[in-house]
């Protein structure tokens, strides 16, 4: 996008009435902050109840940092607007457009953004402040990323990146690709461990380094791990040679792919089927880290249209296929 569009854009008039509650959120936060001479602390009472006894220090630091730059490096003057303002300033779209694409992992965008508003000195360190901005908001369920996006508790498996191919829902773990298979066999054996009542993370890492993505093992380790202590119900993980997959295991897929793709929200609403939501907090930045990591191994998690609903019932009754090692059955639960 030009910066000549992009100014063309944030000139536009834009009323406050018509914000989401996420948009407000943001804006509230530039003009109370204003409205409080700088001071952060003006912020900590309202975001205490929008992100939680465990999540408010981050959300409160990461916006600190992103207007700490704002103000030091930035492009443009009387910015943000009064509290009772109807319409927006240039500078508070701006904002609102530069973490809406943070939220999205729309490079492209933030960057041109980051460049309207900020002189060059600061351009990294805003995009950053503003993916971790973002990052806060999405695990508190508050989505910027458009009416295509759902929020934290309205996330379904028919979900896709920008501008990626959709695959179909499997049944089989035959049917993944090289890569999907590569993370679910790295479940299972960290599961194979723990039902052994043994830790997973050297055989997950011996795993994981086999195929080169060593650096993806302690994000994946902290997921399984934070899931097997914290769970709010039992997580269907099948043993390494079962034919079929099951629900949880393409959650645990989808969850990874989501956080590969820059998308925490979704991932966090996929960890919240099973993860009470401070256990969520805790877990979605390894979900994300997970992601990046395997990516940067070269591991590209595909976007599917997966269909929970035919997996849960295609998991009923419990299958009961042998463990490679043993004659017992393999166990229905992660922990």
């Amino acid at each position: 996008m030009a910066l000549t569009e992009l100014e063309d854009d944030f000139t536009a008039m834009r009323s406050a009435l018509e914000l989401t509650l996420a948009e407000q959120i943001v804006v509230w936060s530039l003009r109370r902050y204003k409205a409080a001479e700088a001071r952060l602390e003006a912020l900590a009472a309202t975001y205490r109840l929008v992100f939680g006894l465990a999540g408010v220090e981050r959300a409160l630091a990461s916006f600190g940092r992103l207007i700490a730059v704002i103000e030091r490096h930035s492009r443009r003057r009387g910015a943000p607007a009064g509290l009772d303002r109807l319409h927006l300033s240039p500078t508070e779209s701006c904002v609102l457009r530069l973490v809406m694409a943070a939220q999205r992992g729309d490079d492209g965008t933030a960057d041109a953004v980051a460049a309207w508003l900020v002189t060059r000195a600061g351009h990294a360190a805003l995009v950053e402040s503003a993916r971790d901005f973002s990052a806060c908001l999405a695990v508190a369920g508050q989505q910027l990323a458009g009416d295509d996006t759902p929020g934290l508790f309205a996330v379904t498996g028919l979900t896709r990146g920008p501008d990626e191919p959709v695959l179909p829902s499997v049944t089989r773990a035959a049917d993944l690709t090289p890569d999907e298979t590569l993370l679910l066999q790295a479940i299972r054996i960290w599961v194979s461990c723990a039902r052994e009542s043994r830790c997973g993370g050297p055989a997950l890492m011996e795993h994981l380094a086999a195929h080169g993505t060593a650096n993806a093992g302690a994000s994946l380790h902290a997921i399984l791990y934070n899931s097997s202590v914290a769970a709010t119900r039992p997580i269907d993980v099948r043993c390494r040679r079962c034919p079929n997959l099951s629900p949880d295991e393409a959650r645990l897929l989808h969850a990874v792919a989501c956080g590969q793709h820059g998308l925490p929200a979704r991932a966090a609403g996929l960890l919240a089927d099973w993860l009470p939501a401070a256990a969520v907090r805790l877990t979605i930045d390894a979900v994300i880290a997970a992601g990046r990591e395997l990516g940067a191994s070269g591991v590209a998690l595909p976007w599917r249209a997966w269909d929970f609903a035919a997996l849960e019932r295609l998991s009923a009754p419990p299958p009961t296929f042998a463990d490679a090692r043993s004659d017992e059955p393999a166990k229905r639960v992660l922990h």
